[in-house]
């Protein structure tokens, strides 16, 4: 059955590239991409179902190809979507899985589409997850800045998560506390509290995960700048569990974090690594807390008009 499809897909794709080449005999001179391009796609689709995964990229993209030489750029980049399936499939490397998607990012992109152009470096993204996962970040702050670039912040909620949660599944735990600070500001355009206090409370919790109580306690008194964060329960929830850690009391630290309702109330990739806490010698970061809190935070700083 497989080689019957992968015989039809030979003989459409043969029969696609009759179209578009000349020939004297006929008289015909110009290409047929409309006729190519359907040909091209039913031979695509033989292959693919028949396990050809090279071959079926290979139709995906002379399909774009006709797409793009009758002016329907739109067409082409689903098309290279299409393709970078395929090409992954055919377990070709990350560097031509990842120049599919952006090949499909900027024919979307040329056809007036940037919405869909950051869309397809997310799904871009879940693609090469597995094969290179800074890359597959790399694709997401991408489409973040595309939809940043439009101030379209109430969209890029969704984008910001599924960068958390990719960077949470590859331990990448400093990388994740700078993009929720930055997905904080972002929330901040459209008066977006509730989610904003979250993920400055998150971004706390990442650090406290990190064993680094300093920054952690040093991003608590920052976002208390940040209007609504101090009345919040998420900073309430943090001052407490700040608290907990500089007594020193491991089980107060648990006991914290398995009553306080508003930690469970977060993202689960998040609330996953809250039931872990504590983590490291929770007396050495007491001190380490009581240290710096002595010196006092990073807003402790002289005011000028202030003579007394």
């Amino acid at each position: 059955m497989a080689a019957r499809k992968e015989d039809s897909g030979d003989a459409l794709f043969r029969k696609a590239e009759k179209c578009v080449r000349p020939n004297v005999l006929k008289l015909k001179f110009a290409p047929d991409w409309m006729e190519a391009c359907t040909l091209y796609e039913k031979a695509a689709v033989a292959y693919r179902r028949s396990d050809q995964h090279e071959k079926a990229k290979l139709a995906y993209e002379r399909a774009a190809l006709g797409q793009e030489r009758i002016g329907s750029k739109w067409h082409a980049a689903k098309l290279i979507e299409s393709a970078c399936v395929e090409a992954k499939k055919a377990g070709q490397s990350p560097d031509d899985v990842v120049a599919c998607v952006r090949s499909a990012a900027t024919l979307y992109r040329e056809a007036g589409r940037e919405q869909t152009s950051a869309d397809a470096l997310v799904r871009g993204a879940k693609l090469v997850e597995d094969m290179d996962d800074e890359r597959a970040f790399q694709m997401i702050q991408e489409a973040i800045q595309t939809y940043e670039d439009e101030d379209r912040y109430a969209q890029v909620t969704d984008l910001y998560r599924e960068g958390l949660n990719l960077l949470i599944r590859h331990k990448r735990y400093e990388d994740a506390a700078v993009l929720l600070m930055r997905w904080g500001q972002a929330c901040g355009y459209v008066d977006a509290k509730h989610t904003q206090n979250k993920v400055y409370m998150n971004a706390v919790i990442l650090w406290l995960f990190l064993e680094d109580v300093v920054q952690a306690n040093n991003t608590y008194l920052e976002c208390l700048q940040i209007d609504g964060f101090e009345s919040s329960d998420e900073a309430y929830a943090v001052s407490e569990i700040l608290d907990a850690y500089r007594s020193g009391d491991p089980e107060l630290i648990k006991k914290c974090t398995q009553t306080n309702r508003t930690f469970s109330h977060t993202d689960n990739c998040v609330a996953r690594l809250v039931r872990q806490l504590p983590v490291g010698d929770v007396n050495n970061l007491a001190t380490q807390l009581e240290n710096a809190c002595s010196l006092g935070g990073p807003d402790d700083v002289l005011d000028e008009d202030d003579l007394t």
